[in-house]
């Protein structure tokens, strides 16, 4: 279900990992960002829909390596039913 709607699941096996998963979902919260979508498909079929996000393999930091950035999102969307 997480992967379907572009979110991530945690499954700590110790007490001890709690801090580190904590401190995942800080980062991620505070690197996130929205993008928007308007399908050029007006098809009101009522399937689903696949998404593909790609991001470019960027070196933004300059230290001579890719940061191998990755989009999490959702994986398609259903269309409304006439």
């Amino acid at each position: 279900l997480s992967e379907a709607t572009g979110g991530q699941a945690f499954y700590p096996r110790f007490q001890t990992e709690y801090p580190d998963i904590y401190d995942n979902i800080s980062k991620q919260l505070r690197h996130q960002y929205s993008i928007g979508f308007a399908p050029s498909n007006l098809k009101r079929d009522g399937k689903f829909h696949k998404l593909r996000v790609e991001v470019p393999d960027l070196d933004l930091n300059k230290d001579g390596k890719k940061d191998g950035l990755k989009a999490r999102h959702k994986k398609g969307y259903y269309a409304p039913k006439s």
